[in-house]
């Protein structure tokens, strides 16, 4: 009889995951199909002219996928830096993931533990709306976001009149604390002004820790030492 009922609870649980699967493949999380060719390779005719890529990674990435509360299993990723969205290989066809999605976690190495966090909501200008996804670098009293960003930048060769197309990585960052967004740029001024409620107790763990607030790194270390206070 216990095995009966051992088999039953874990059949019970093959169904509920199976459902998780399925109603995430019943296009709640997914827009219209995009062009799809060549091994896995997406293909974007717009950018053909354009030297680099618009992507985070040419290479599909793991990555999860997070709809009201239900999230996926491990889904092959990629994130147009471009035009802010991620697009998703389901069973060999590519599609844009649906900004009704509010969350998604990219793992760029073979880690499926620690990932990059992108959230969406956050609505800070006209081009950073509600629909944008922002980099989670820290969250508490203050979020700490990064807003990645590719431009197309049109340059010149040296005797050479003709002009050329590339992408150029523009990254923004934001605090948000109180209601209130705040662009920051990585210096130890910027920091300490972001921080300055706290700023004894936070230079003590910067000074101690040799933390450098120039970096990204340093700055999310120091702003969740600053959350935890």
């Amino acid at each position: 009889m216990k095995k009966i009922n051992l088999a039953l609870f874990f059949f019970a649980l093959s169904i509920f995951s199976f459902s998780q699967t399925v109603d995430l493949a019943s296009r709640k999380f997914i827009d219209q199909s995009i062009d799809y060719s060549n091994n896995k390779e997406f293909v974007s005719f717009q950018y053909t002219d354009v030297k680099g890529s618009p992507y985070f990674s040419e290479k599909w990435l793991k990555g999860k996928i997070f709809l009201d509360q239900v999230w996926s299993d491990i889904l092959e990723l990629k994130f147009d830096q471009c035009n802010n969205y991620f697009i998703v290989n389901w069973h060999d066809t590519a599609f844009h993931v649906s900004s009704s999605v509010k969350q998604i976690v990219l793992y760029p190495g073979n880690d499926t533990v620690n990932g990059l966090v992108f959230k969406n909501g956050y609505t800070i200008n006209e081009k950073i709306n509600a629909k944008a996804y922002l980099e989670v670098l820290a969250e508490g009293r203050m979020s700490f976001l990064k807003y990645w960003k590719k431009e197309i930048d049109e340059y010149t060769q040296y005797s050479d009149a003709t002009k050329y197309k590339r992408f150029e990585q523009v990254n923004r960052y934001f605090i948000f604390v109180n209601g209130q967004f705040k662009d920051v740029t990585l210096n130890k001024k910027s920091l300490q002004e972001v921080l300055a409620d706290k700023w004894i107790q936070v230079s003590e763990y910067v000074g101690k820790y040799k933390v450098d607030v120039k970096t990204e790194t340093g700055w999310k270390l120091a702003i969740g030492y600053y959350n935890s206070l």
